[in-house]
Formats: C-alpha cells, sequence, structure tokens
C-alpha cells in the first residue's frame, strides 16, 4: 500500500524521474526527509527538514556524536551538540556556516555543548547494541532540551515573538 494513502506527517522530496516499473501509476519518492513536526521555518518562510541539516552539517560535523537544532524565533535557532572526545573546537565555525547556508540570510544561531551531565561520548561512539538501549541513551543526553523548552515556555507565553 503506498505511503501516501496515510496522514503520518512524514515530508518527502520527489525523484526527479519518474518509475519505470510497470505497476506504478503514482509519483516516485527520492527520499524521505523527516517528519512535519521535526522541520524549522528559515526566516524566508522556506521549511528545512531534518534530513536538509543533517546533509547540510555532515561535511563540516567531524566530531559530533549528535546535535539537535531548536528554533527559539521567527529567525533564532539554537544548535544544541553533543562533542565526541576528539572532537576540535576549532571545526565549530564550520558547522555554523553550514547552518548558516542552509537557513539563509537572517538566521541567527546560537550554539550550546552538551552539559556536564552528558560526558562526552567516546570517540568511538560505542552505542547500546539494542534499539531501547540507544533510545535510552539519546534520551538521557538530551534530557536538558526538553527541560529547557518547558521552562522557556513558560516565560515565552509572557513576551510575544
Amino acid at each position: 500500500m503506498p505511503l501516501l494513502r496515510y496522514a503520518t506527517g512524514d515530508l518527502a522530496r520527489p525523484a526527479d524521474a519518474p518509475c519505470t516499473c510497470a505497476w506504478s501509476e503514482t509519483d516516485t519518492l527520492a527520499s524521505l526527509e523527516g517528519r512535519a513536526v521535526d522541520s524549522v521555518r528559515t526566516p524566508d518562510g522556506r521549511r528545512l527538514t531534518a534530513a536538509a541539516v543533517d546533509r547540510a552539517l555532515a561535511p563540516a560535523a567531524r566530531g559530533l556524536v549528535s546535535y539537535c537544532l531548536l528554533q527559539r524565533g521567527e529567525a533564532l535557532y539554537r544548535l544544541d551538540y553533543l562533542p565526541a572526545e576528539d572532537f576540535a573546537e576549532q571545526c565549530l565555525p564550520d558547522v555554523i556556516a553550514a547552518l548558516h547556508a542552509a537557513l539563509g540570510p537572517g538566521a541567527r544561531v546560537q550554539r550550546r555543548a552538551a552539559p556536564s551531565c552528558c560526558p562526552r561520548a567516546p570517540a568511538s561512539s560505542a552505542w547500546p547494541a539494542s534499539r531501547a538501549g540507544r533510545a535510552e541513551l539519546r534520551a538521557a543526553q538530551w534530557a536538558h532540551v526538553s527541560e529547557d523548552m518547558s521552562s522557556e515556555a513558560r516565560s515565552d507565553e509572557r513576551r510575544p515573538y
């Protein structure tokens, strides 16, 4: 059953060429780009998906185990990142420049390393083997993000964007 029959919130990128098989009567997808709830709006109104951010940051993100891009306002973003042991801080300007190129002009990006409660990950990035173990580790690493968002949401109620 085609994915297009369900309202999942998935964002897809269409393929340049149609499917060559005789059974397909629909458009072909090049890739699934992520969920609508995981995308951010650029200052010029475009939607930037999680996959587009990944593609933009991949060449520059040497030594980052994980990152989280949060939209804090119309043109304000915060990049929280989890560095590996071998992460070189001098790579960070390249990461921010790649992010600015993806977000477009007018974007302001704040950056923050994961807090000390999340120790630097080993350079080997030895993740737990089970899916549940990986999810638990990632949830622990990014627990501060949801705490920050809930406290800032309370303060945002008092100030308009």
